[in-house]
C-alpha cells in the first residue's frame, strides 16, 4: 500500500516540531508569523512577539548591526543573508543566534531561519579565555607547546614558540626556518631525536643554541612526548620548548666563580704548605745549632708535626677537590717521611697500611687524625722499635655503619709499662687532644710483645 506524501503536511510538521526559530518578518520590523519554538526559547507568548517590534527583543548592542544586515539586503538587493545576533528572552537570559534570511521583495517580507548557538559561544568564550591565559603564562614563562603530527608532519605551536624563536606566525614552511635558526649539529640532534622517538616511543630532552637575527644568542630546553594510536605506533609528538637563557648565563656566571674560588683556594693551600715548610726548615736548621739531644729531638718532634699539616695542604694543592683530601694517600705519605727520619741508617722497617683507596676525609677531620697518628707513630719509631730486629708497623682504618671508623696502628716493638709511662708529654697530650677534637675514644694496648692504639671516631 503506497501513501501519498503531501508538502502542505510535511511544512506544517517541520514548522511546528522545529527546535530552530521559523518565521516570516515584514519590512514594518514585526513578526507576521513564527513557530513553536519563538515560544519555547524567549518565553514570550505568541502575543507578545507579534505585538512588538522585533528589534525589541534584540540585545541592545546587536539592534544597529541587525538593522544594516536588513538595511544591505534591501539597498543592494542581496537575496540571502547569514548574520549573528543576540536576543535578550523574557526571563533576561541573552541567546545567541545564527541567522539564515531570505528576501522576498514583491511581498515585502523576510523569511528566516535562527539556531541556538548559546552553548557554542559559550564554549568559544571559554576557550578564548583559557588560550588567553595560557598564552599569558607562558608568555611569562617563556615557554611554548608544540605538536608534530608523524603522518603528514604538520607542525603547530602555540604563540610564545613564535616569539621565542622570532618566526613569523605565518610562516609557509616552520619546520625549515626553525632548523635554520639552529647550528648544523643541534639540527642533527633535533632531528635525530624525533626520529628516534617515532621509533622506539621514548621521550626525549635536548639543550639547544639558538641563533636569532642580530646576533641574539638564547639557550632553549626541549621537551618531546610520543602519542601512541591504537595500533601502537607513535601518530604525534607533543612537546614543549622552554627559554633557559638566563639560567645559562646565571650557571656560566657561577661556574666562573667557583673556578676562580677554586684557584684563589688552591694558591692558599699552596701559600700555607710553602709558610708551614719555611717553618720547619727553620726548626730543621735550629736543631743543627743545637748540642743538647733533648732539644734537638723536641724540635724534630715539632718539625714532623708541621710537616704531616703542610702534607695536606699540598694535597689538596693538588687535588680536584678543595674540602677533600684522599686519606690514603695521605696516610702513604705522612708514614713514609716519618719512618725515613726516625729509623737507623742501616735499619728497615715494615709499614703495612690497610686504608680503602677512595677514603675520603674533610679537612676538619684530616687535620686532626693526621696529628693523631704523627704522634703514635713517632712514638713506636722513637722508642717501641729501637732495638728491634725485624721492625714492624700496621696501620688500618675500617668502617662500621653503626657506630663509625677505627684506625688501628700497631707495632712488635718492646712496648711499655703504662703505669710507669709520664702522663704529660706533649705526645701523648697531642694524642689525647687530638682524640677529643674528633668526638672518639681510644683504647692503648701495651705488652712485650708490641703496642697498639685502636681509635674509634
Amino acid at each position: 500500500m503506497h501513501h501519498t506524501i503531501n508538502n502542505e503536511n510535511i511544512f506544517e510538521l517541520f514548522f511546528h516540531e522545529s527546535r530552530d526559530l521559523v518565521c516570516i518578518a515584514g519590512f514594518d520590523g514585526y513578526f507576521k508569523i513564527i513557530n513553536p519554538a519563538f515560544v519555547n526559547l524567549l518565553g514570550y507568548s505568541r502575543e507578545e512577539l507579534l505585538g512588538r517590534p522585533f528589534v525589541e527583543f534584540t540585545h541592545p548592542d546587536d539592534v544597529e548591526r541587525t538593522a544594516q544586515e536588513s538595511s544591505m539586503m534591501l539597498s543592494k538587493g542581496i537575496s540571502t543573508v547569514q548574520f549573528e545576533n543576540r536576543y535578550i528572552s523574557k526571563s533576561g537570559k541573552v541567546i545567541h543566534l545564527q541567522w539564515n534570511s531570505s528576501l522576498d521583495v514583491e511581498n515585502q517580507n523576510i523569511f528566516a531561519i535562527a539556531r541556538d548557538i548559546t552553548e557554542k559561544k559559550l564554549i568559544e568564550v571559554k576557550l578564548e579565555r583559557t588560550e588567553k591565559l595560557m598564552n599569558t603564562a607562558q608568555s611569562m614563562v617563556k615557554m611554548g607547546s608544540w605538536s608534530f603530527n608523524t603522518k603528514d608532519q604538520e607542525i603547530f605551536w602555540t604563540a610564545e614558540l613564535y616569539n621565542l624563536f622570532e618566526i613569523d606566525p605565518n610562516s609557509e614552511n616552520l619546520l625549515q626556518d626553525f632548523l635554520s635558526r639552529l647550528s648544523p649539529l643541534d639540527q642533527e640532534i633535533v632531528v635525530n631525536s624525533v626520529t628516534q622517538t617515532i621509533e622506539n616511543g621514548q621521550p626525549f630532552t635536548i639543550e639547544s643554541k639558538v641563533n636569532l637575527p642580530g646576533g641574539v644568542i638564547k639557550y632553549v630546553k626541549g621537551i618531546g612526548y610520543p602519542i601512541v594510536n591504537e595500533k601502537g605506533r607513535v601518530s604525534r609528538i607533543e612537546g614543549v620548548a622552554q627559554d633557559i637563557t638566563e639560567n645559562k648565563n646565571a650557571e656560566d656566571t657561577i661556574f666562573r666563580n667557583i673556578k676562580e674560588k677554586e684557584i684563589l683556594l688552591k694558591e692558599l693551600h699552596h701559600r700555607v704548605k710553602n709558610n708551614l715548610q719555611v717553618i720547619s726548615s727553620m726548626l730543621n736548621l735550629q736543631s743543627n745549632l743545637i748540642a743538647n739531644n733533648q732539644v734537638k729531638s723536641i724540635l724534630q718532634d715539632s718539625q714532623h708535626r708541621i710537616k704531616s699539616m703542610a702534607a695536606i695542604h699540598e694535597l689538596l694543592y693538588k687535588s680536584t677537590e678543595l674540602s677533600v683530601i684522599n686519606f690514603s694517600d695521605y696516610i702513604a705519605t705522612l708514614s713514609n717521611d716519618i719512618v725515613m727520619s726516625y729509623r737507623a741508617p742501616d735499619q728497615h722497617i715494615s709499614v703495612k697500611i690497610d686504608i680503602e683507596q677512595s677514603l675520603i676525609f674533610p679537612l676538619d677531620l684530616a687535620v686532626p687524625l693526621g696529628l693523631f697518628v704523627n704522634e703514635v707513630l713517632t712514638n713506636s719509631l722513637k722508642h717501641g722499635l729501637k732495638e728491634k730486629k725485624n721492625p714492624e708497623i700496621s696501620l688500618s682504618i675500617s668502617k662500621r655503619e653503626s657506630t663509625g671508623h677505627f684506625l688501628r696502628i700497631s707495632d712488635n716493638g718492646i712496648g711499655f709499662d703504662k703505669d710507669k709511662q709520664p702522663k704529660d708529654t706533649l705526645g701523648l697530650l697531642l694524642i689525647e687532644s687530638m682524640t677529643a677534637q674528633l668526638d672518639g675514644s681510644m683504647v692503648l694496648q701495651t705488652g712485650p710483645t708490641g703496642t697498639a692504639y685502636t681509635l674509634e671516631f
